[in-house]
């Protein structure tokens, strides 16, 4: 990640760091909303079925917040980036 940052510094493009995040981030957003719609295929059928499935859907869902506020966190992680962070 750092190489991919130093080059966007050095270009002024941010580019080549997006697409790199973009397709990581697809990534795992993908798979982990799998993983819930695989689980939530017989969640019914016992109490172990349904703790899988409501531990995927809560990873998802800590998952997408978590990546939510990193990207609104300030330079050391304090919450300041003086960006507007739409409804969380």
């Amino acid at each position: 990640m750092i190489p991919l940052s130093e080059r966007a510094v050095e270009s002024g493009s941010t580019s080549e760091v997006f697409a790199f995040l973009a397709e990581e981030l697809q990534g795992e957003l993908t798979a982990r909303l799998e993983n819930v719609k695989a689980l939530a295929v017989g969640a019914e059928a016992s109490v172990r079925a349904a703790r899988a499935h409501v531990e995927a859907l809560l990873n998802f869902e800590v998952f997408t917040h978590t990546m939510f506020l990193a990207m609104h966190a300030g330079p050391h992680g304090d919450g300041t980036s003086g960006h507007h962070a739409p409804g969380h």
